[in-house]
């Protein structure tokens, strides 16, 4: 029963992939927010310094969810292992420090 709730998961996690991320490395998402200073056209990018920002990757987020994946609904750990994966295929998913972007602020 677990696995057929974890297919699921996959399955909304591999639509919401296609539809909402965005294609390429930083492109925009679909939905994409921006209340300053902590999220910028739907990424999480923190100000650290007058420069720079602290990007937090989505992939990064779902990682965290899935160490505690144990107490959670196998939906949630399905759509989450999918958002991980796909967030380390970009090349620039291990690049946290990044210029404030134009208009953020």
């Amino acid at each position: 029963m677990n696995l057929l709730y974890i297919t699921f998961g996959i399955i909304i996690g591999l639509t919401y992939s296609y539809i909402v991320l965005p294609p390429g490395e930083k492109d925009c998402p679909t939905i994409s927010p921006t209340f300053y200073p902590i999220l910028h056209n739907g990424m999480v990018k923190i100000p650290i310094c007058r420069k720079k920002v602290f990007h937090i990757h989505h992939w990064m987020f779902y990682g965290f969810i899935l160490l505690f994946s144990y107490y959670l609904n196998p939906i949630v750990i399905g759509f989450s292992i999918v958002l991980v994966c796909q967030g380390l295929m970009y090349s620039d998913s291990f690049e946290f420090f990044e210029d404030i972007p134009i208009g953020y602020s």
